[in-house]
């Protein structure tokens, strides 16, 4: 009986002793991968059939979990740039982009903003009635903007293109990026 009890207590102490030599390596094997990626180390490369030193780690397969953020950027990189095409991937963000792009050249009065929220104070408007009336110069800025906008919308609708024969739209796109890009 004391066989068996002995025998079951060394087969513990071997597979904690195999646990804890398996958690040393991976902690070896990761200082040793940060050290190797970090650039403010200078240590000498690694000789062939030098055994004193960590050259036994660099076949040691790397564990994810292990990574840190520029291993994991470095190693993301490629893929990547394979995956981001250029322009936009659907109408709902050109569509914003294109909002974006005409609000910042929108100017707000800053200045003139917080005086009208001082008149008004605490004095809130009743519901259902709207007693905002902007400024006409406010109202023009913005009608300005909006031909503007409608009327480059027309000039890329009928952009000379009535006087060119084209063999099919694609061409014609494409000559009237050239002609933009590099002039007539």
């Amino acid at each position: 009986m004391s066989d068996k009890s002995s025998l079951r207590k060394e087969i513990d102490d071997l597979k904690h002793r195999k646990v804890e030599a398996q958690r040393r390596n991976r902690t070896a094997a990761a200082k040793y991968r940060t050290a190797r990626d970090d650039p403010n180390t200078h240590n000498e490369p690694e000789k062939a059939g030098d055994e004193s030193g960590h050259g036994f780690l660099q076949n040691v397969p790397e564990d994810p979990l292990d990574w840190t953020a520029e291993q994991w950027a470095k190693h993301d990189k490629p893929y990547l740039s394979k995956h981001q095409l250029p322009g936009y991937r659907n109408m709902t963000s050109l569509a914003h982009a294109t909002y974006m792009k005409e609000t910042a050249k929108r100017t707000v009065d800053m200045d003139k903003y917080e005086r009208s929220k001082a008149e008004v104070g605490t004095n809130l408007p009743i519901p259902g009635i709207y007693a905002n009336t902007p400024a006409p110069e406010d109202v023009d800025s913005l009608v300005k903007s909006l031909q503007e906008a409608s009327e480059r919308k027309q000039k890329r609708r009928t952009d000379n293109v009535a006087d060119k024969q084209y063999v099919n739209e694609k061409n014609r796109q494409f000559n009237m990026k050239l002609d933009r890009e590099y002039g007539k």
